[in-house]
């Protein structure tokens, strides 16, 4: 006895759309969120083209050297915060949500470094001893102008992503910052990035 028509039909639909869904899915997240396989970020605003961070001499909280900012933010991607005045309660509230960010990475976790950057003449920081965050004093001038020159204002109040490379490439606001930093790094994670050290793979 053969099938019935109608029921054939709806059978080779059904196959059709299984087949078509990773298709469409991967048109949606390519197209409809952003994500490339070139490592952009999708969640956080794109800072196109990334912008090389200026060479300045950074500072301990103590006031002791501690090398040039380029040589600090090479080689692994970096989750940057800038307080000229110091970190006041909006700052240490990006802190604690970028600290959750990069715990949620687990093994991948080690490839990223959370830093602040305040300025010189910032009040000294009373923030506890955080082992996956590295404090630094910094002229704040020159930081200030090459934002400006890519059209990016009130750095202290967004948190920044720094590639391998030592670039600017991607920046986050409240709300949701974290979570949207989170998925960022998860994507970019996911495979060696140009520049990458090999310690932390």
């Amino acid at each position: 006895m053969s099938r019935a028509p109608g029921r054939s039909r709806w059978v080779l639909i059904g196959l059709l759309v299984l087949f078509a869904l990773p298709v469409w899915a991967a048109w949606g997240l390519y197209y409809g969120l952003g994500w490339r396989g070139d490592g952009a970020a999708a969640a956080g605003q794109l800072v196109s083209p990334a912008v090389p961070l200026p060479d300045l001499a950074l500072r301990r909280r103590n006031g002791q050297p501690a090398g040039s900012s380029t040589s600090r933010l090479r080689g692994r991607w970096h989750v940057l915060q800038i307080a000229p005045q110091g970190c006041a309660t909006g700052c240490r509230q990006r802190l604690a949500e970028t600290r959750q960010a990069v715990a949620l990475l687990h093994i991948d976790a080690p490839r990223v470094q959370r830093m602040l950057v305040i300025g010189d003449n910032a009040r000294p920081s009373s923030l506890s001893a955080q082992p996956d965050l590295a404090i630094y004093r910094i002229q704040m001038k020159p930081w200030l102008a090459r934002l400006r020159q890519a059209g990016l204002d009130e750095p202290a109040d967004r948190v920044y992503l720094i590639d391998p490379a030592g670039r600017w490439m991607a920046y986050y606001s409240a709300p949701g910052l974290g979570d949207a930093l989170h998925r960022d790094l998860v994507h970019l994670l996911s495979r060696p990035a140009a520049g990458e050290s090999s310690d932390t793979l």
